[in-house]
């Protein structure tokens, strides 16, 4: 008997080769991915000026990164003794606004030099739930846990995100029009303000997704429905009952690779993955023969991977 409905295979022209770059746009698990080819020592980066949740933001983010707007003092703000960015992650602030533009003008041009060698850009769209600045109308990527008072919080109608993932893929086509653009939409649930809405919030990204991708054959990567429809329990959800846990991280990144990955790619991850567990391994008969035929096993797998162009630590 069959307990489970997989979803079908996805068949992608393009796949990731171990000379691929790819990056990483949006939401928090696109860091997971980030960080499941980083581990592995694959060319790639993250979300350059912090995670983004909602469509506006990441569409933002493209909007620094291209050059078509550029940081300015209207959403910089001083808390406490640092000045931060409402467009920008907590872990990028100055005790100087000129040092926190500078930060934020060398991570765009980081980030642009590498969206326009990239191969693969994917997208992962986490919430339609915005908070809008009441001052400027603007919706930002990050409260930064200022009052409440300052911001009105409202859902993104689905045209508002159909409008902004077409914009995303203008801005990237206008970067890198050889890159592959693959949309996902996260996993992750996001019940600060209830299931109701969640759900919600999800059904207007997913309907939005599918209209994009219909009409410009765009590709997509179903993490959400890998979570929800073939998971489908809650024994894959981390403690907080939110966050998918590492099992079902590495059953989405199974099925990641199952759909995007050249098969040398493949091989060529559970060499790098055997030889991270033997070089994190702590050994007990350190100086015994046993310890050095250990050494030069690891030796050996380190020359290997090292010829085809793998730089390992």
């Amino acid at each position: 008997m069959n307990f489970k409905t997989e979803l079908p295979e996805i068949k992608s022209l393009k796949k990731i080769g171990l000379d691929s770059k790819s990056c990483f746009i949006g939401s928090c698990f696109s860091d997971n991915m980030y960080a499941y080819l980083n581990n592995r020592y694959m060319q790639c980066a993250s979300n350059p000026f912090g995670t983004v949740f909602n469509p506006f933001s990441i569409l933002k983010q493209l909007s620094y990164i291209s050059g078509e707007i550029s940081f300015d003092n209207d959403n910089l703000f001083k808390s406490e003794d640092f000045f931060l960015h409402f467009d920008a992650h907590s872990k990028l602030f100055a005790r100087d606004k000129a040092d926190l533009l500078q930060k934020l003008e060398s991570n765009q041009k980081i980030a642009l030099d590498f969206i326009q060698k990239s191969d693969f850009i994917f997208i992962t769209l986490g919430t339609a739930l915005a908070y809008e600045r009441i001052e400027n109308h603007q919706i930002v990527s990050n409260c930064h846990k200022q009052s409440a008072n300052l911001f009105k919080r409202r859902f993104l109608s689905q045209k508002e995100v159909t409008d902004s993932l077409k914009e995303m893929l203008k801005i990237i086509n206008s970067i890198n029009p050889m890159c592959e653009i693959i949309f996902t939409l996260s996993p992750v649930r996001h019940l600060r303000s209830g299931m109701i809405d969640n759900n919600a919030s999800k059904s207007i990204l997913r309907s939005a997704i599918h209209e994009v991708c219909e009409k410009t054959g765009g590709g997509y990567f179903p993490s959400y429905e890998i979570m929800m429809d073939d998971l489908r329990d809650y024994r894959y959800y981390d403690i907080d009952m939110i966050h998918p846990s590492e099992l079902a991280l590495a059953y989405i990144c199974e099925k990641f690779e199952s759909y995007y990955f050249e098969e040398i790619t493949k091989v060529t991850f559970r060499k790098i993955e055997k030889y991270n567990a033997m070089l994190n391994h702590r050994p007990q008969n350190i100086g015994s023969d046993a310890h050095r035929v250990y050494i030069d096993k690891i030796a050996t797998l380190k020359s290997g991977l090292t010829e085809i162009g793998i730089i390992l630590p």
